[in-house]
Formats: structure tokens, C-alpha cells, sequence
């Protein structure tokens, strides 16, 4: 976390290991934040990035790298901020020992880069309200889901045209689409994968508010025999400027 006044900061941890449960080669982590250049309509600039190498859980889930990104832009003299998660990414996923593909839902998150424009789309682009009920659960899951899927995204049931935004003041989304298992044992729903005697994985979990963004690359929530929750990679971008 950096001061109110902005700067730099970073953190490297090497040859990790709990355990013989969780285990990387190394992470690094990178935080940057000053006032813009710009006379004309100048912004506080945030940046946070993170990378995990060679990670490891309980040799059920791998993966070469993984890359987390979050910017964030807000105008000095008032206005909506702009957080985009542009460079996020994994490198060779695995869970069960099959190859996890997917596709970046990052340039959508990049054109929508405020709530305003979030609500917006959502109210006005048929294809893009289609594509969030699919991948994200926005309405609440189908009747034929999981249980776990309908306790985790119950609540995001809309009316007509609306954000599914409850009281809860966010809403929940993933920065990948069309996520795919080469081993059919590995049932995926949107963004969250269910693997048998294991437990659940969300991959991309971007859960977006009107004034921050948080970004969960991999989030497990282990249930037999290990019990328990871990997030490798998580960060947080927020436009709350000084008083």
C-alpha cells in the first residue's frame, strides 16, 4: 500500500513452500502512484502488478506464470474514475493435469472502464447482457446449475435493464470467457471450475464496485479431504482521492 502522496513500492518472495500444500518459485509484486503531467484535465495515476512463478496446489493446480494488473486513473477535479486490468494473464494452467483454455474478456473491461459505462452496456447491449448472464451468473444462475453456484451468485438476480447490483454495492465478474477443461471430470461453470473430492476454483474473479475493482486471478475453495480458501494473486484498484 502506498502513502496518500503517491511513490513506489515492491515485495519478492523466492522458493515458497507450506506445507507441501501451496508452493511457487517466486512472486513479485509492484506498486506505483503519482499525479499526471497533463495541465489539461490532470488525473491521480495507480498501478499494481504481481507475478507468481512455477505455482503449485497440493498437484492438483499448476500453472508457469501468473500475471495480475490493475491501473487506475482519476481526474483531480472530480469525475468517475477510470480501473482497467489490461496484461493479466496465465501461463500454462493445469487443474487435474489438463490444460485449462480460455479467453480474454480484458478488452471489454478496458472499454468499460467506469460503472457509469458498465451500467450503460448492460442496459443497452443485448449481445453484452447475454454474454454476462452466460459467463458471470448476472441474473442468477440457470435453474439447472449447482448448488455452490446458486449460493455464490443467488443474490445477482436483476430487473429488467438493470445492473444486478444489490445492497451488497457490487457485482461479480471474471476478465476470461469461454473457459474450458480438457479433462470432463472438471465441470465448468462461467468462470468457476468444480473438480470432484476437491473442491471449487474461480479463475479471473473481478469483483467490481462504483469505486474499486478487485481482481482474484486464481481463488480455490478447498472441501475434501483439505479444507479451506487461498488466492493466488489478488489485487485492489480504487479512485478515492484526497479530500
Amino acid at each position: 500500500m502506498l502513502p496518500i502522496t503517491g511513490g513506489h513500492g515492491e515485495s519478492r518472495v523466492e522458493k515458497f513452500r507450506h506445507r507441501d500444500i501451496v508452493s511457487f518459485d517466486l512472486a513479485h509484486s509492484h506498486v506505483a502512484g503519482s499525479l499526471g503531467t497533463k495541465k489539461k484535465n490532470p488525473t491521480f495515476n495507480t498501478a499494481a502488478s504481481s507475478v507468481m512463478e512455477k505455482f503449485d496446489l497440493l498437484g492438483m493446480i499448476s500453472a508457469e506464470r501468473i500475471v495480475g494488473k490493475i491501473s487506475s486513473s482519476h481526474p483531480v477535479e472530480g469525475g468517475e474514475l477510470s480501473i482497467i486490468p489490461v496484461g493479466s494473464h496465465f501461463v500454462e494452467l493445469r487443474v487435474a493435469g489438463s490444460r485449462i483454455t480460455m479467453e480474454s474478456n480484458i478488452d471489454v473491461f478496458c472499454r468499460l472502464d467506469s460503472f457509469s459505462k458498465l451500467e450503460n452496456e448492460y442496459k443497452q447491449n443485448k449481445e453484452f447482457a447475454e454474454m454476462a448472464r452466460r459467463e458471470f451468473h448476472w441474473g442468477g444462475p440457470g435453474e439447472h446449475a449447482p448448488e455452490h453456484v446458486h449460493d455464490l451468485f443467488g443474490w445477482m438476480k436483476d430487473k429488467p435493464g438493470q445492473l444486478p447490483e444489490s445492497s451488497k454495492g457490487y457485482v461479480i465478474a471474471s476478465i476470461f470467457k469461454n473457459i474450458k477443461s480438457e479433462d470432463p471430470a472438471v465441470k465448468v461453470n462461467g468462470f468457476v471450475l468444480d473438480i470432484p473430492q476437491f473442491g471449487k476454483v474461480y479463475l479471473g474473479e473481478y469483483v467490481i464496485s462504483r469505486h474499486t475493482r478487485r481482481l482474484n486471478m486464481l481463488r480455490a475453495d478447498l472441501g475434501c479431504p483439505f479444507e479451506g480458501n487461498m488466492v493466488a494473486l489478488s489485487l485492489e484498484g480504487d479512485g478515492t482521492p484526497f479530500p
